[in-house]
């Protein structure tokens, strides 16, 4: 627990201040102004390293602590300069505070106020820029998003099912967001926190209780990141997905050799869900060559066929009927070698084959399937070239009518290539390209994209997403999010809602501050702008952009417009 008001001293001199707690009035612990809750500390004060023996000698600040609260017994108290001048306190009887494991940074405590206090801002409805007012969900919000995320947790609280944001990374090399963080204190990681942490904390409270977050970022703060993300959502919420962001060639690598260095090839996904990291299901990746061993084509097998296996295959309650329409299914499947079948040219074979992994098998042991195999010829007298058979536990295997007999362990399961040769892509993802991005979208907006695929990857990973579902990005950018979100829909044929929230950043105030190829890039946004004949703001690149996909998507998303909201002040 933090020291209670009524046992505080507060001293203040030359701008050094610190506090002190009292205990039974014996001993006390000196402590550093940015005390952390529980944690005591010697203190180590920031004094020119040139001035800290005169400053203690001249002012005699250990005195005055002792002095200020006369109920101490200075008898059991004593103060020492270290060999680097620092102020240290000692006693035989001095008090031991309880240390803790803990992550803090000054203005924390600040920070964590502000993210509790109301808004002061409000949602102005700007029709005019808006697509099918009267009846569309989507909201595109123009403001500072902390302010916006405050004035959302009325209609929204516990309602957002996906959050994915792309912060600012701290490197100071981003064009669109004013991302360096630094100032001339070494304050860099610091004032970072203090913009990341009420945002995430409003965050949560809009955060539905299935509800999931995805952020991306990069080695300057993701170690930071992921110790605020277990602070306010919990340690076993949090999973880090490293991402393969560019290959280790081109000019960058002409660098790294002069300079010995080592090139940058990957950023992070860090992933939240308070409810715990289940209910998850990313696209499955296929493996860089086709197996051999899966040399089995099942003829006059249908898609259809497959689906309706696939849907029985592990059932607990599997009815006599159903196995008995697989079985008919079955009898009319031939087994034909790959050689057989494919006559295409060899460039195209492997492209072939794992678009038709769905219905190409290789034959392996098993004992106990061996068994229930048995059995079946022996009540059935005959069976078909390809048959089904069921465990004890509801379980059916595909078999191979045809195994030798006299074999006592027979290849004989039928195992499917599309159950084994595409993997899950697991904690470091590499199978998506991350390159050429500048115009995806319809718009030219180069360093400040994620790749379209991968946001709608994250957005469709949560298997829970269901019809009227929010999605939320409050660093929305270029509006990737927005697009993701509409192609998700089209692919669970659901209908997603999004937010988008994003500060309307003057290109032409970035233009000034760029460095020379970060103008390039700038001024391409700003020339597309200009010949849409929309001001030089952010913002009109993610609005223009989702115009651009509402045409691209309507037939089948079910997203056919976003209404547009400016923040003000109340």
């Amino acid at each position: 627990m933090g020291i209670p008001a009524s046992e505080q001293i507060q001293i203040v001199r030359n701008s050094e201040r610190f506090k002190f707690k009292a205990a039974h009035g014996v001993a006390f612990c000196f402590l550093v102004a940015n005390y952390r809750e529980s944690v005591g500390c010697v203190a180590d004060l920031p004094i020119p390293a040139d001035r800290k023996r005169s400053y203690w000698q001249d002012h005699n600040l250990a005195s005055e602590i002792i002095q200020a609260r006369p109920v101490i017994n200075t008898r059991c108290v004593s103060t020492a300069l270290d060999s680097e001048g620092n102020l240290f306190i000692t006693g035989n009887s001095l008090m031991a505070i309880e240390e803790c494991y803990n992550f803090t940074w000054q203005g924390k405590a600040r920070a964590r106020q502000i993210a509790q206090m109301p808004p002061t801002g409000t949602l102005c409805p700007c029709k005019e820029e808006s697509v099918n007012w009267d009846t569309t969900e989507n909201l595109f919000i123009e403001g500072d998003n902390l302010e916006v995320l405050k004035i959302l947790q009325k209609s929204y609280h516990k309602k957002i099912k996906m959050i994915y944001i792309d912060p600012p990374y701290n490197t100071g090399k981003d064009f669109i967001y004013k991302d360096r963080f630094s100032d001339t204190s070494g304050r860099r990681h610091t004032n970072w926190l203090n913009m990341m942490f009420p945002r995430l904390l409003v965050a949560k409270n809009l955060l539905h209780p299935e509800g999931m977050i995805y952020i991306s970022i990069d080695d300057n703060e993701v170690f930071n990141l992921v110790k605020v993300c277990e602070e306010i959502f919990g340690y076993d919420a949090i999973k880090v997905i490293v991402i393969k962001m560019s290959e280790a060639s081109g000019l960058k690598m002409a660098s790294v050799k002069k300079q010995g260095t080592i090139p940058k090839l990957k950023e992070y996904i860090i992933a939240i869900k308070p409810s715990g990291i289940n209910n998850i299901e990313f696209t499955p990746i296929k493996k860089s060559g086709w197996d051999s061993e899966y040399n089995i084509y099942l003829d006059n097998f249908s898609r259809e066929n497959r689906d309706f296996y696939d849907a029985i295959k592990d059932s607990a309650y599997l009815s006599d009927e159903q196995l008995k329409k697989l079985d008919e299914i079955l009898s009319g499947v031939t087994l034909r070698s790959l050689s057989e079948v494919y006559k295409g040219p060899v460039s195209k074979k492997n492209e072939w084959l794992f678009d038709n992994s769905w219905r190409i098998c290789q034959c392996v042991k098993s004992s106990s399937v061996y068994k229930l195999s048995e059995e079946k010829k022996k009540k059935n007298k005959k069976v078909s070239g390809v048959f089904s058979v069921k465990s004890a536990q509801g379980l059916v295997y595909l078999v191979r009518g045809t195994y030798p007999e006299t074999s006592q362990n027979p290849r004989l399961q039928l195992i499917f290539a599309s159950d084994n040769l595409f993997v899950h892509p697991g904690d470091l993802w590499s199978h998506i390209k991350t390159t050429g991005l500048n115009n995806e979208g319809g718009v030219p907006f180069k360093n400040g994209k994620k790749p379209l695929k991968l946001v709608t990857e994250l957005i469709g990973s949560l298997k829970s997403l269901n019809d009227g579902d929010i999605v939320l990005d409050f660093f929305a950018g270029s509006a990737t999010t927005g697009e993701a979100a509409m192609i998700v829909s089209k692919n669970k044929n659901i209908k997603l809602n999004y937010i988008l929230v994003q500060l309307p950043e003057n290109l032409e105030d970035t233009y000034k501050l760029a460095s020379t190829e970060m103008k390039k890039q700038i001024k391409a946004s700003m020339d597309y702008l200009n010949e849409s004949g929309k001001p030089l703001n952010l913002t009109e690149l993610g609005k223009q952009r989702m115009r651009i996909s509402i045409e691209k998507y309507k037939a089948e998303s079910q997203m056919g417009g976003f209404k547009v909201f400016k923040l003000d002040q109340a």
